[in-house]
């Protein structure tokens, strides 16, 4: 049986924006969602699933669902045990990419990585933006315009000689997914890496920040794989993405808060 997932989000915040750079940024300035906050309502739904679940306008997205989906925690997965957590594979990869990156850097220059990774979506041609410390992608394929992507959003803190200001970081790689051969297919679409200087700081060298958080990203993707493989294998016959934590049907009448921010669900059909 089908049913829908009504998410209503806050504030006015468009429902389809890129969601993964609320923290580090002025949002009014590129037209960004804010806090990513959203009440959930679940209905019967008996029509036929569209070929696109996802259909929104303004803050509202209404997601055809189906009873038999199989919800994937992707926070969970990645961030405790055995895959995540201080003795998991992808948190000891981030910190020796974080060590690694700090080598290549001027003198007093020190990055760290700083846990947990985080999950969010954006849709389609909403994740291209200006790049460099305001994040988003410079240009987004034609055949991933009409479709959310997952966000995968690494933070970092860098610190930097006296008299300078230390740097928040993000690496957010922008994956789109589907269904290959009863398996899921993960792409990675492209990377971003929005900034700024810590708290009221301010600094220098925004150019050599940007050089160096864009090296960073694309020396990253090789580690990303170890997630990507993870992807891979889960098997069904369709996928779909859910903003928010895995959470299973609503009895009707109920509602649900909750909030894009750090969690996207991956759902599977048989």
């Amino acid at each position: 049986m089908s049913y829908k997932s009504i998410f209503i989000f806050d504030d006015g915040s468009n429902w389809g924006g890129d969601w993964s750079h609320y923290d580090l940024i002025n949002l009014s300035l590129i037209g960004r969602p804010g806090f990513g906050l959203y009440t959930r309502l679940d209905q019967p739904y008996q029509g036929a699933a569209p070929a696109n679940r996802w259909q929104g306008v303004d803050n509202t997205l209404t997601l055809i669902r189906e009873d038999n989906e199989e919800l994937i925690d992707l926070f969970r997965l990645v961030n405790t045990a055995p895959l995540g957590g201080p003795d998991g594979t992808i948190w000891k990869q981030a910190m020796e990419q974080a060590e690694a990156t700090s080598h290549t850097l001027y003198p007093l220059w020190n990055v760290f990585f700083q846990p947990p990774i985080r999950f969010s979506y954006a849709y389609g041609q909403q994740a291209q933006g200006p790049g460099n410390e305001l994040g988003g992608l410079r240009s987004v394929p034609d055949n991933v315009k009409d479709q959310p992507l997952l966000t995968i959003k690494v933070s970092l803190h860098i610190n930097t000689p006296p008299g300078m200001s230390s740097i928040d970081a993000d690496l957010v790689f922008y994956v789109a997914l589907g269904i290959e051969n009863g398996h899921v297919a993960a792409q990675l679409i492209g990377s971003a890496h929005p900034w700024r200087f810590h708290g009221d700081g301010y600094g220098a060298y925004q150019n050599e920040i940007n050089r160096s958080l864009e090296k960073a990203a694309n020396d990253s993707v090789p580690k990303l794989d170890i997630l990507l493989g993870q992807f891979q294998t889960y098997r069904g016959s369709q996928l779909y993405l859910v903003p928010g934590k895995a959470s299973p049907r609503l009895e009707e009448g109920q509602s649900e808060r909750g909030s894009v921010r750090s969690y996207t669900t991956l759902a599977l059909i048989p």
